[in-house]
């Protein structure tokens, strides 16, 4: 996530803006070695949720895109932490 200040002429900004940096959901996925049906599955997303992402109808929010962001790093651990 980024923080974006907006300015004009003045030393005020104008707004703020944040930027939600999105992981690349298809590229994570198939990192894994994971059909979309497995993916969705394994970590609890809807799979039109996923399929849309993926295909670029959608794009994940920020709590989405840190779940996947942590899901790319430990996969193995966020999958036995779903595990009932």
């Amino acid at each position: 996530m980024r923080v974006v200040y907006v300015y004009d002429d003045s030393a005020m900004p104008l707004y703020l803006s944040i930027v939600v940096e999105v992981p690349d959901v298809r590229a994570i996925r198939k990192k894994l070695g994971m059909s979309q049906e497995q993916f969705a599955q394994t970590y609890r997303i809807p799979l039109a949720t996923l399929k849309n992402w993926e295909q670029g109808r959608r794009h994940p929010d920020a709590p989405a895109a840190a779940y996947l962001r942590a899901i790319a790093r430990r996969p193995r651990d966020i999958g036995e932490a779903l595990t009932v």
